[in-house]
């Protein structure tokens, strides 16, 4: 499924259920601008859910239940993807990871639902990657490790809503990353070990 390939698409959805066998694109090429709102019922995507692949994309849920295996958002360099949690649920079921900020700019901004990844979570994965977490309210679970700042550079501001890692909490993994996590207000359990 793609939703702006080349070109500018919108797809909303207030009902339903919503399945993809392989991938689902939210402006996959440079040149596309895409925008998905899930405002009920549910999407399931088989493969990986790519939010801005090469152009810019936005994904907004305030109500339903978004499962998909991977998530990415700004995938390739120059390319932008947003995601706004308002509400509902977003299932990243994988073991490997959910990237903000990939090679590209990535901003998860959520102010409520539940936000579910069974594997790791990670800011600003390669160098040219800038992955941004704004964090205000509802719940996040992390079951695998979360690094903030892998190769490039990662940010989570926290002010509200409760945060769970299971596992370890890196922030600025590599030499070349810059990482910064900001507790303002909330409730966040921590993990094995924090590093930064």
């Amino acid at each position: 499924t793609g939703v702006g390939l080349s070109g500018d698409g919108e797809f909303r959805q207030t009902a339903g259920h919503h399945m993809r066998g392989l991938n689902l694109f939210v402006a996959r090429d440079a040149t596309a601008t895409g925008d998905y709102t899930l405002a009920g019922g549910s999407i399931t995507v088989g493969g990986t859910s790519f939010i801005g692949r090469s152009g810019n994309g936005t994904f907004t849920q305030t109500a339903g239940v978004h499962t998909t295996p991977d998530l990415v958002l700004g995938n390739v360099a120059g390319a932008k993807g947003v995601y706004d949690l308002q509400g509902g649920l977003l299932n990243v079921t994988g073991v490997a990871t959910e990237m903000i900020g990939d090679a590209g700019t990535g901003s998860m901004n959520q102010s409520g639902g539940t936000h579910d990844v069974v594997g790791n979570l990670i800011l600003g994965n390669q160098i040219t990657g800038t992955g941004l977490y704004t964090f205000t309210g509802g719940s996040l679970a992390v079951g695998g490790t979360t690094i903030v700042g892998n190769a490039g550079y990662g940010s989570f501001f926290q002010n509200g809503g409760t945060t769970s890692f299971t596992n370890n909490v890196v922030i600025g993994n590599q030499s070349t990353s810059t990482g910064n996590y900001e507790l303002s207000s909330g409730i966040t359990f921590g993990g094995t070990d924090t590093v930064w």
